[in-house]
């Protein structure tokens, strides 16, 4: 049974339900977070981990953590991007966004169990391997890596 502590992981729990809440059903996203996390610590003691579901939240959110983002700027009529910084609730929220998003790839009966072994997969992960959303990280990293490039080239006049 997972605990369940509203006050202590508040900005967490609220920002995750708010998004997964659809066309304002707050009981329902609250039912499927709260199923994800009983899937998730059913998984954590079919591995032998000895973390909470919430550790494991937390652990998957910080490895997707973006810290830059593209910022556009415009050069004779032309739109270029350069990255710049994110703030840390807006890459908090850009983290569970793509758990959200790639968890629909997982191969699992139901939305709750999809959700759960993303979190879980993400969260054991190392080196941008397990997961969909960890792949979404990789790509935009190399995104991110060809906008610094194209940047310093335009800096330098070539």
């Amino acid at each position: 049974m997972v605990v369940f502590d509203r006050k202590k992981n508040k900005t967490d729990v609220e920002l995750f339900i708010n998004c997964l809440m659809k066309n304002g059903k707050r009981e329902k996203a609250y039912k499927l977070f709260v199923e994800a996390l009983v899937f998730l610590s059913g998984l954590l003691k079919k591995k032998k981990l000895i973390e909470s579901p919430f550790e494991t939240l937390n652990k998957a959110i910080f490895k997707l953590k973006p810290n830059l983002k593209l910022c556009p700027y415009f050069f004779k009529k032309r739109r270029y991007y350069y990255p710049g910084l994110v703030s840390e609730f807006s890459s908090r929220g850009v983290a569970i966004r793509w758990l959200i998003k790639y968890s629909k790839y997982q191969r699992e009966s139901s939305a709750s169990k999809r959700l759960g072994r993303e979190i879980f997969e993400v969260s054991c992960s190392k080196n941008f391997t397990g997961g969909y959303s960890m792949g979404k990280k990789r790509n935009f990293c190399r995104v991110l890596e060809i906008a610094r490039s194209n940047l310093y080239k335009k800096m330098r006049g070539n």
